[in-house]
């Protein structure tokens, strides 16, 4: 039997931490930071290093929530996979399934308008043409588990992405049916987290929970939350998110 190797990442840093190793698409394949330039550069991977070496014996490339990548980190995968594979045909003769709802969000453009957006989404890359596309239809949590939650959640979600929900009188939306209300951030934090004191420094178990805020002001506020309900005290690391030079 031939041994062959298989790459999983995602593009957010949410889904890559369901992934073994939780490598995003950007940390494994070394995608340039500017991917807006009219001509994408390959990715950074060096001749003979360990990612090149992995690459050549790759033959099966899985990336989910591909559709809020943009366009360019597909372009310079492209280049990168046919100069280490050698092989002029896509990708490098690699099999790249994507993985994801054009439903959901698509890349994130500062100050841009929805037709920014779709300029930058993979069906907008030239590399779409060579795309076969599947659908999921059977919910495996339902058909292996007999989680009939899942099924009923799923199905109500595909409802509303579809606009088969009815609005009330007011034009507002009913969100009983697809979820649980609470009534402050502290019921959220208790029900997503529940016994936290217990359980911060279990990796595992923090891993599998998460609360999504709509804007940067309701993640602080609740982050500050969060770590003051915490026995030890708080510590604060800086980050950069800005290049003097992007080389």
């Amino acid at each position: 039997m031939q041994k062959s190797i298989a790459i999983a990442v995602a593009s957010s840093g949410i889904a890559a931490t369901s992934l073994p190793g939780s490598r995003t698409a950007h940390s494994t394949f070394k995608l340039p930071i500017n991917l807006t330039k009219s001509e994408t550069p390959p990715c950074n991977i060096s001749k003979n290093s360990d990612q090149d070496q992995v690459l050549k014996r790759c033959q099966l490339i899985v990336w989910d929530e591909c559709i809020m990548t943009h366009k360019g980190a597909f372009d310079a995968l492209y280049k990168t996979l046919q100069d280490i594979k050698g092989c002029e045909a896509p990708m490098g003769g690699i099999t790249l399934l994507f993985s994801g709802d054009f439903r959901q969000t698509l890349p994130v453009i500062s100050k841009g308008t929805r037709a920014d957006e779709v300029q930058v989404c993979l069906k907008s890359s030239p590399l779409w043409r060579h795309v076969r596309s599947l659908t999921v239809t059977i919910n495996m949590r339902d058909r292996l588990l007999g989680d009939q939650t899942s099924a009923y959640f799923a199905s109500d979600i595909l409802k509303l992405c579809d606009g088969k929900v009815l609005f009330d009188a007011d034009g507002e939306l009913d969100v009983h049916p697809f979820a649980t209300p609470v009534s402050s951030l502290a019921e959220l934090a208790d029900k997503v987290f529940p016994h936290l004191k217990d359980n911060y420094l279990n990796h595992t178990w923090l891993s599998e929970r998460a609360v999504l805020d709509p804007t940067n002001v309701t993640v602080t506020k609740h982050n500050d939350q969060l770590s003051q309900s915490l026995p030890s005290a708080p510590f604060a690391y800086k980050y950069v998110d800005t290049m003097v030079d992007a080389n």
